[in-house]
């Protein structure tokens, strides 16, 4: 690692092919792993890491290996951003999940003085949820929107009859939403729901744990997606 490059980096990435535009800002210290980018990507776009992955930088490959996936020339955890020779401006790509081609660009907006106290990254601003999972990408996100609005006018109109003055059933049905999973999920999905403080909640809980092995950082973020999951 060449600590002489030590530096907080402020990163914007968006999602490629949706409008309104899905994006995220988020500062972070030079001295980060590929790794630990990946990771923060994902949580800062909230995505689960249910599939393969890839960053494009200066048109190599970088990325964390999932079983039948990319192999990589670097170790993810001793790659460092500090060394890769970023500027303001400098732009590449995040690919998640071939088959839906989920496609990012990140821009290094800025180069700040580093701050050696600063304990996991932040999360500065952002709009918009991030889609489903599986969902078939971004050229089918618009016709997502419009099928999931049908249903859930069809599903609240019927739930709004069925709960008038009906709180105990009203519990049930909220201790099945916590059960079903995905088909409740999507249902009360809303495309322009974004909370930065959760955000960094998560960034912080994951730092917290994080280790100094790829496992480590792995079981740390399974954490994360595993309690956020279970409180929703």
């Amino acid at each position: 690692m060449d600590t002489h490059s030590e530096a907080l980096y402020q990163f914007k990435i968006y999602l490629k092919g949706i409008s309104p535009m899905i994006w995220r800002r988020f500062l972070t210290r030079s001295v980060i792993s590929i790794a630990e980018l990946h990771y923060i990507v994902q949580l800062v776009m909230g995505w689960k890491d249910t599939h393969l992955n890839c960053f494009k930088i200066y048109g190599k490959a970088y990325g964390v290996y999932h079983d039948g996936g990319l192999m990589f020339d670097n170790d993810p955890t001793n790659m460092y951003l500090c060394n890769l020779g970023f500027r303001p401006n400098t732009r590449f790509s995040y690919e998640y999940d071939f088959a839906n081609d989920w496609q990012h660009i990140i821009r290094l907006e800025k180069i700040l003085p580093d701050n050696p106290t600063m304990k996991h990254p932040v999360c500065l601003a952002g709009k918009r949820a991030c889609p489903p999972e599986d969902i078939g990408g971004s050229k089918l996100y618009d016709q997502f929107l419009a099928n999931l609005l049908s249903k859930q006018l069809k599903v609240w109109a019927r739930l709004g009859t069925i709960l008038s003055n009906q709180e105990k059933l009203k519990s049930r049905i909220n201790e099945s939403i916590k059960l079903e999973g995905s088909w409740w999920s999507d249902l009360l999905f809303d495309p322009e729901y974004f909370n930065k403080r959760e955000v960094n909640e998560a960034l912080d809980q994951l730092y917290q744990n994080k280790g100094t092995t790829m496992q480590s950082l792995q079981e740390s973020f399974q954490q994360v997606i595993w309690d956020r999951e279970y409180e929703e």
